[in-house]
C-alpha cells in the first residue's frame, strides 16, 4: 500500500481536521440545537472551495454551513456567503437537509434587513427542501409565519404557526410549544385581540419544562399586552414577576435590554420618575454589556485570525526553505551523477582503445 504524502496530503489533512473540529462544536448544522459558541476555527473557511474542487460537495455543503454559523454573530456578510455556499453545494450533493438548514439562516438574515418577501421566498424552499423532517420543519415554519407577520398577512402566519405546532407535537419537541404560543400572541397583540394573546401567554406559562429563562420572556409579553390593554396594576405584576426571573435566569443579554426597555416605559407610564431612572441607568448597563461582549468576541477573533495567518506564513516559509533544499541536494545529486557517467564514458573509451 502506497501511503499518500506531500503538500496534497498535507492540505487534505488540514481541511478534515478543521471539518472535523467544526462538527464537534456546531454539530451537523442541527436547527434543534441552539449553539451560543462562535469560535474560529483554522481552516473552515477554506474547506467549502477545497472539498468542491474535489468534487466532494457533501463535505464542501457541511463545512460552508458550519462556517457560516461561525460567522454570523460576527460578520453576517461573510455568514450569508457562506450559507449561500452551502446551498448551492447542497443541491449539487442532494443533501436536501443542509440546503434546507442554509436556507432558514438565509431567511433569518434577510428578515433582519428587512428583505421581508426574500425572507419568505426562502423560508418556504427550506421548508420544501425539509421534505419530512418535521422537527427542523417546526423551526422552518415559524419563520414563515415570523415573515407573514412583517408584511401584515396574519391569517396566513396563523396556518404556518398551526403547522409548525403540529410539528413540534409530532416530534416530541414539547419546549417548543412555549414559543410558538408566544408567537401566537403576538399575531393576537397586532389583530387587538388581547384576551387571545393572554390566552396563548397562560397557556405558554403553563407548561411544566417552563425555566426562568422562558418565563421572563412571556411575562415581558403578557405585561406588554396588559400594557396595550390600559391594564397598569396587571402590567406591573407580570413586570415584577419577569424582573425577578431575570435575576436568576440565564437569559440572552439582548433580551435583558428589551426587559430593562419595557420596564422603563412602564414606569415613565406611571409617572415614577425615580424608577424610570433607575430603568433607564439598568438598560444602558446592559446595551453596553451587550456592546462589550460583541467587541471582546471580534477582537478575540481577529486575534485568532491574525495568529493563524502568522502561523500559515511561518509555515509557508518553512515549506519554501524545504522544497529549496530538496531542489538544492537534487540539482547536486545530478550533478554527482553526470559527473559519474562522464568519468564511466571516459574509461569505457580508454578501455575500447587499450
Amino acid at each position: 500500500m502506497i501511503l499518500a504524502c506531500g503538500p496534497h496530503s498535507r492540505e487534505l489533512q488540514r481541511m478534515n481536521a478543521a471539518l472535523e473540529q467544526a462538527v464537534a462544536v456546531y454539530g451537523d448544522g442541527n436547527l434543534e440545537v441552539e449553539v451560543d459558541t462562535a469560535l474560529f476555527i483554522s481552516g473552515l473557511s477554506e474547506a467549502p472551495a477545497y472539498f468542491a474542487s474535489k468534487k466532494q460537495y457533501d463535505k464542501a455543503a457541511l463545512a460552508a454551513l458550519l462556517n457560516g454559523y461561525s460567522e454570523k454573530d460576527f460578520d453576517k456578510e461573510v455568514a450569508m456567503a457562506s450559507f449561500k455556499d452551502a446551498e448551492h453545494y447542497g443541491e449539487l450533493a442532494q443533501d436536501s437537509l443542509t440546503t434546507a438548514r442554509a436556507e432558514y439562516w438565509m431567511g433569518k438574515f434577510l428578515i433582519e434587513t428587512g428583505r421581508k418577501e426574500d425572507a419568505l421566498i426562502k423560508y418556504k424552499s427550506a421548508d420544501n427542501h425539509a421534505g419530512k423532517h418535521y422537527s427542523e420543519k417546526t423551526f422552518i415554519d415559524i419563520g414563515i409565519a415570523t415573515a407573514y407577520v412583517l408584511l401584515n398577512q396574519l391569517d396566513s402566519a396563523i396556518i404556518y404557526l398551526e403547522n409548525s405546532m403540529l410539528y413540534a407535537q409530532n416530534s416530541c419537541l414539547d419546549n417548543m410549544e412555549w414559543k410558538i404560543f408566544n408567537n401566537y400572541a403576538i399575531i393576537y397583540r397586532i389583530h387587538g385581540e388581547y384576551d387571545q394573546a393572554l390566552n396563548c401567554l397562560k397557556r405558554a406559562l403553563g407548561k411544566p419544562y417552563i425555566d426562568d429563562t422562558k418565563t421572563a420572556q412571556v411575562c415581558l409579553n403578557i405585561g406588554k399586552t396588559f400594557m396595550a390593554m390600559g391594564e397598569m396594576d396587571s402590567a406591573g405584576f407580570y413586570y415584577q414577576q419577569m424582573e425577578a426571573a431575570l435575576q436568576v435566569a440565564n437569559v440572552k443579554k439582548e433580551t435583558v435590554v428589551s426587559a430593562y426597555e419595557a420596564l422603563l416605559k412602564f414606569a415613565k407610564t406611571q409617572g415614577n420618575d425615580s424608577l424610570a431612572l433607575q430603568y433607564y441607568d439598568k438598560h444602558e448597563n446592559a446595551l453596553f454589556e451587550v456592546m462589550s461582549l460583541r467587541q471582546e468576541q471580534t477582537v478575540y477573533r481577529i486575534q485568532k485570525q491574525y495568529d493563524y495567518a502568522v502561523m500559515q506564513n511561518t509555515m509557508n516559509k518553512k515549506l519554501a526553505r524545504n522544497q529549496l533544499v530538496i531542489a538544492v541536494v537534487v540539482v547536486l545529486l545530478l550533478c554527482v551523477l553526470v559527473l559519474f557517467l562522464f568519468h564511466m564514458a571516459k574509461a569505457s573509451k580508454r578501455e575500447a582503445l587499450a
